[in-house]
């Protein structure tokens, strides 16, 4: 067999090597028409080609920016198909061996804050030989402008008032990025069916003319951004018959500019329905304005007033008696609101409301199904002997008139529910509140007393209740039924109902109850299940938590502080983010359940054996209680600020039921 030299094979090898060839070219694309702000990001591409017909050896692709600009992120696709060096201002990309393909470099350029014109360059080599050199370089060049960026922010975007109120609306002007020096930048502001007032705008200048107004601010030297707010007053449109009042800003600047989010606000006002007769029906009687809103108040927000004329009668309020069950109201948005009655004609009651609501001949309460709107305030309801005094439901998800929006509000406030106006004479009804709410209703500043069952009944849906008053029912002060999904009942006092302070079926969701005062309520302030004291699960994750069993209570007088020992079995629920708060009371007697509310001690981890709680301040002689609340966290507090200074919407939380009380000695 003829053996080939090895030199002779080197030689061939290389004349191979040069037969080959591989046509490569760049082909920048500069996104923007090559044109951007000054100081802005630019994306763009630089597509590498192999025209062929050889693959092309050892191929590498270099990017330069010209002084003052910087890549600020680069790769390629597809991905892995080359290696990348960056160094600011140029990069370059290594294909190895580059078949017959495209490949493409995406990059993100920062341009300098200056008006000019900058180059960036790119090439493509190789090893191999290219018939067509020329095209292996190319130049695109950015021309950068002094042009805004214009982001027109109101807050509110969207509010609710009375027909004549005046609103406080905060516009926000921000440039970005930089503007050069000397720009002047102009807020352009129109009320549609209302006036602007005033503009607290400074430094901005600004002149107002009724319905419009302009501002103007001149840019400062070293300009970055216009980020000075204005505070501008609407003055609504008067009319009872409710509608919209629109302000609108246009910014303009001296520069070219774009403009970018939202430039209107809509304030809406109420249809106001007057209730000016205290008779059973007729014009201007609460039963008429039931049947208003029923017609009229489909695709907008009511409010029913009370303006029911004087002389005040002299128990000091205004009793209206149905002869027959009102009926029930069904529009999206209402609100019942009896304190017109006391800006008519005076705080004629000190002791409670203006406008009570008799029911002892109609026997069935007031009903309000406003699924996104729903608010009753300022009434004393009483005497509905076959019914609650008001049934209140709530289901979001059949918002259907118009879009949920921030401000609708669910909530019954400062009402007297079972009992008259002065708070002191039953007025008995056969339940005080139904809920079956799926949104979340908010009831605050109630005394709920009286009534021949349960205070607040509610079987499904979400509640929070807030300072109020609930005693002397004749089942539980609140009930919170098996479907309920969320119930928070904080700051209130529940006291004498004849079974449990808080009843929870089995099956309620996250129910917390904290910081209340309770005493002498026949059974549990805390009763989960209606079946007395629960004995401590083994692992409680999957029911309420255990409570804390205390062991002993000390007063110290050196440090005047009283020492609670006790040990808690509680099981996290998720992996991250538990807690534990337990809340200390102080009781007249052993059976008390959680009078006075002391303290919160947080827990981030169980401990194992027994532990010590300080409470300030001298107890001897009281007997203390303690509940778990177990949390999930969802939000924190602010940093340095513990988070049980903030008791609201912090995390998913279930209370226990109290635990043993032990007395306190010196």
């Amino acid at each position: 067999m003829t053996r080939i030299p090895l030199l002779l094979l080197s030689l061939l090898a290389a004349s191979s090597a040069l037969a080959q060839q591989a046509d490569l070219r760049v082909v920048p694309e500069l996104f923007l028409d090559g044109k951007a702000r000054i100081g802005d990001i630019v994306p763009m591409h630089v597509r590498v080609v192999n025209d062929g017909p050889d693959e092309a050896r050892n191929a590498r692709a270099t990017v330069s920016v010209a002084p003052g600009m910087f890549i600020v992120q680069a790769e390629v696709t597809p991905p892995f198909a080359a290696a990348c060096d960056a160094s600011g201002t140029s990069i370059t990309c290594s294909f190895g061996n580059l078949p017959a393909v495209d490949r493409l470099i995406r990059l993100n350029v920062r341009v300098p804050a200056e008006v000019g014109t900058f180059p960036i360059a790119s090439t493509i080599t190789s090893d191999t030989t290219d018939p067509n050199p020329a095209n292996n370089s190319a130049v695109t060049t950015v021309e950068t402008e002094n042009r805004s960026q214009l982001w027109v922010y109101l807050t509110p975007a969207f509010a609710r008032v009375d027909p004549g109120d005046a609103v406080k609306i905060e516009a926000r002007l921000t440039n970005h990025p930089a503007t050069l020096a000397g720009n002047r930048f102009t807020l352009r502001i129109a009320a549609q069916n209302g006036t602007i007032e005033s503009i607290d705008a400074a430094p901005w200048q600004c002149t107002i003319a009724g319905a419009t107004a302009e501002c103007v601010l001149d840019a400062p030297a070293s300009f970055c951004c216009v980020d000075h707010p204005l505070q501008i007053t609407v003055r609504t449109n008067d009319d009872p018959a409710g509608g919209e009042t629109r302000l609108a800003i246009d910014p303009e600047s001296e520069a070219p500019f774009d403009v970018f989010g939202p430039a209107e606000a809509i304030i809406e006002t109420h249809r106001h329905v007057v209730v000016t007769s205290t008779a059973d029906a007729g014009p201007g009687s609460l039963r008429a304005a039931f049947e208003d809103v029923n017609a009229n108040c489909a695709t907008r927000a009511c409010k029913i007033d009370f303006a029911l004329p004087g002389p005040v009668p002299p128990e000091g309020w205004f009793t209206i008696v149905p002869e027959t069950p009102l009926p029930a109201i069904h529009a999206q948005r209402v609100t019942l609101d009896a304190t017109t009655q006391t800006a008519r004609t005076g705080d004629t009651n000190p002791r409670g409301p203006e406008v009570a609501i008799d029911g002892r001949n109609a026997g069935e309460g007031l009903e309000l199904h406003a699924n996104c709107h729903a608010v009753v305030r300022g009434l004393a309801l009483g005497n509905f002997h076959a019914s609650q005094a008001l049934w209140m439901t709530q289901d979001r998800q059949v918002c259907t008139s118009f879009p949920l929006q921030f401000e609708d509000l669910v909530e019954i406030a400062d009402n007297h529910i079972g009992v008259d106006p002065t708070g002191t004479v039953p007025w008995p009804n056969l339940r005080g509140l139904r809920l079956d709410d799926a949104g979340g209703v908010r009831v605050t500043r109630n005394v709920i007393s009286r009534n021949v069952r349960s205070g607040v009944w509610m079987w499904r849906g979400s509640a929070s209740f807030f300072e109020n008053t609930i005693q002397h029912n004749g089942a539980s002060g609140i009930f919170v039924g098996p479907e309920v999904d969320y119930a928070a009942v904080q700051s209130n006092a529940i006291d004498w109902n004849t079974h449990m302070g808080v009843a929870i079926a089995r099956g309620a969701g996250r129910v917390r109850v904290r910081a209340n005062s309770m005493i002498w309520n026949v059974g549990l302030g805390i009763d989960w299940g209606l079946d007395g004291r629960s004995p401590a699960n083994e692992d409680d994750r999957a029911t309420e938590p255990n409570a804390p069993a205390l062991l002993s209570a000390v007063y110290d007088a050196a440090a005047n502080e009283t020492l609670v020992t006790m040990t808690l079995r509680s099981a996290p629920v998720a992996t991250n983010f538990n807690g534990w708060l337990i809340d200390l009371y102080a009781n007249g007697g052993p059976d008390g359940d959680g009078e006075q509310f002391l303290r919160t001690h947080e827990l981030e981890a169980v401990p194992q054996g027994a532990f010590t709680v300080k409470v300030p301040g001298n107890h001897e002689g009281k007997w203390i209680s303690a509940t778990n609340t177990r949390v999930q966290w969802i939000v924190f507090a602010r940093s340095g600020q513990p988070r049980t200074d903030a008791f609201n919407n912090v995390g998913d939380m279930t209370t226990s039921e109290f635990s043993n009380a032990v007395k306190v000695v010196r």
